[in-house]
């Protein structure tokens, strides 16, 4: 909606752009910084939108991958008081991305050259990177999980109190505190113990698939 992007992404908003070059310090860069009106920040929105479904059907996908990377890191630094680690993640991945034969099956690409066999594995630094990116993501995590709500198994029962923030399928199953005791610790021992299925030599597909 137009009135979010002038409120968020647009020198009307809550930031203009040089309030968040100075919040974020030398070497950051957007292109919503070229032009600060709501109107040039909604463009370069339908140009992500654009970029993103070009990914998602793979035409051109090396491309579209340096078109989404370039674009959802201009719309996540015009404004990172509103970011997560999740929007981070995202752009790292679209980063290893640009190192992937991503479009090599399930794509546009692939469909219109002519019927080749790729490789059914893949080894480079990209593909470790990609897979150390998650591993470290969920390894971590499970790392700084580690105090007394997580290991005692109520954490998940204290987060389902959270009105503000709790959805109704979590007020459901706030009435089943036995179940959130076993999903609490399962949580805790799936992103410390997960990370390590993802490089078990032998069936590693098979693993990694359980994981995710």
């Amino acid at each position: 909606r137009i009135e979010w992007t002038r409120l968020f992404h647009s020198d009307y908003g809550v930031l203009t752009a040089s309030q968040a070059s100075e919040f974020l310090g030398p070497g950051y860069w957007s292109l919503y910084w070229l032009n600060g009106s709501p109107w040039f920040a909604s463009a370069l929105f339908v140009a992500t939108g654009l970029a993103a479904v070009g990914l998602l059907v793979g035409y051109q996908t090396r491309w579209m991958t340096a078109a989404c990377l370039v674009l959802v890191w201009s719309l996540q630094i015009c404004n990172p008081m509103i970011l997560t680690a999740g929007h981070i993640l995202m752009r790292m991945m679209l980063f290893w991305m640009l190192f992937l034969p991503v479009a090599t099956v399930w794509s546009v690409d692939a469909s219109t050259r002519k019927r080749q066999v790729g490789p059914r594995q893949i080894l480079s630094v990209g593909s470790a990177a990609i897979l150390l990116q998650i591993a470290y993501m969920y390894f971590f995590s499970g790392l700084a999980k580690w105090n007394p709500y997580w290991i005692g198994g109520s954490a998940l029962q204290y987060a389902m109190n959270f009105e503000m923030y709790v959805k109704p399928a979590g007020q459901w199953l706030a009435q089943y505190p036995d179940w959130l005791q076993f999903l609490t610790l399962l949580t805790l021992a799936a992103e410390i113990l997960g990370p390590v299925l993802m490089f078990i030599p032998r069936c590693s597909g098979w693993f990694r698939g359980f994981f995710m």
